[in-house]
């Protein structure tokens, strides 16, 4: 029921070491293998000394030839009611099929990829301009500030962090802006003072001018 199994059959060892077949479940008399059997493939010898001693189920790690074609075997011993091994199950998947699948997984692979990375492209630039664009407002006030325009703020909004960076810049602009005030304030009441004084000077010199042309 298992499409991709092309052979299924068991074997036991003879009293010579050979693997030989017990039952086959292939329908075509033509490759069916009979009760007695020994396998003669070219990798016999390497088989019967891998599988004398199997514990549990093992598979190829590469594809195996024999006169049947190219395979990918896997091997399971199975054990009678007292625990003796009575014999092993054996499953062959052929080659083409092996390939078939890994190409078709390939296929599927680069399918998702194709039609996941540019989604994945978009929602990186998305998410990369939510976070870029806070900083370029601040980056702009910055400059704004820079220039004396004491009065720009920035718009709090997005994350935490932002947030928090936005209303620091804002605390500091309005700091900036009233140091700047009150400078300017004390700079007006100097240049009052001094204009004061000046007239003061001028009143005094006049006043001693009259007292020289008096005397």
């Amino acid at each position: 029921k298992i499409p991709d199994i092309r052979y299924i059959y068991t074997w036991r060892f003879n009293n010579a070491g050979q693997l030989v077949f017990v039952m086959d479940a292939e329908t075509n008399p033509k490759e069916m293998s009979h009760i007695g059997d020994v396998y003669t493939g070219p990798d016999a010898q390497m088989l019967q000394e891998k599988l004398m001693n199997i514990k549990d189920s093992i598979a190829d790690e590469n594809f195996t030839k024999d006169q049947w074609g190219v395979w990918l075997s896997g091997y399971a011993p199975f054990y009678g009611p007292g625990g003796r091994m009575e014999g092993i199950l054996g499953l062959d998947i052929a080659a083409t099929d092996v390939i078939a699948q890994e190409n078709k997984f390939l296929l599927y692979a680069l399918l998702a990829f194709f039609c996941t990375v540019p989604f994945a492209m978009i929602a990186g630039w998305l998410f990369g301009r939510k976070l870029i664009t806070p900083i370029e407002k601040l980056t702009v006030a910055s400059e704004h500030l820079a220039a004396g325009d004491m009065n720009y703020r920035v718009t709090a909004c997005c994350s935490k962090e932002i947030y928090i960076l936005s209303s620091t810049f804002n605390r500091m602009a309005q700091k900036l802006q009233e140091e700047n005030q009150a400078r300017e304030q004390e700079i007006t009441e100097r240049r009052r003072a001094e204009n004061k004084l000046a007239e003061l000077n001028k009143e005094l010199e006049v006043t001693v001018n009259k007292l020289s042309l008096a005397n």
